[in-house]
């Protein structure tokens, strides 16, 4: 069993310093909407509340000092049909969501918000979509090359 630590200070409203066994990170944004920056990268945090509905994009990696070293990207894990066409759904009922409650700030009078609302709703959508296209697409050509070499 494995023994963790973890210790969140609330520096200001919309801004938090999080301590771990792992290093130190910062969260900008509430609950719903953040970005988290790390040593491991900087992540796009979007949810909905009391959904179970969440999604967590990498959105930069930070650049890790090298003693004149090539790095080697990391392969890309490809994805199967199925879970290809799950996050295709996800994107959709993302931009479902987002826009009907778009919708309802906007009837309700605060039309700045409604729009950037539904933009933060957008970016997530196609965030997930290009991510799961990319994995989906490398797991077809994988596939052709095989058939093409035999």
């Amino acid at each position: 069993m494995g023994l963790r630590f973890r210790k969140t200070i609330k520096l200001m409203p919309g801004v938090k310093l999080n301590l771990s066994k792992g290093g130190i990170s910062t969260t900008i944004g509430s609950r719903g909407f953040s970005v988290t920056s790390s040593k491991r990268g900087t992540y796009l945090n979007a949810g909905i509340s009391g959904t179970g509905l969440s999604s967590r994009t990498n959105i930069g990696k930070i650049s890790q000092k090298s003693n004149n070293k090539e790095q080697v990207p990391k392969e890309i894990k490809p994805i199967s049909r199925a879970t290809y066409l799950f996050c295709k759904t996800m994107a959709f009922v993302f931009i479902f969501v987002f826009v009907l409650l778009s919708v309802i700030i906007f009837l309700t009078g605060s039309k700045v918000f409604a729009i950037i609302f539904l933009l933060i709703g957008l970016f997530i959508s196609m965030a997930l979509i290009k991510s799961s296209n990319v994995r989906y697409n490398i797991n077809r050509i994988k596939d052709n090359n095989i058939t093409t070499n035999n």
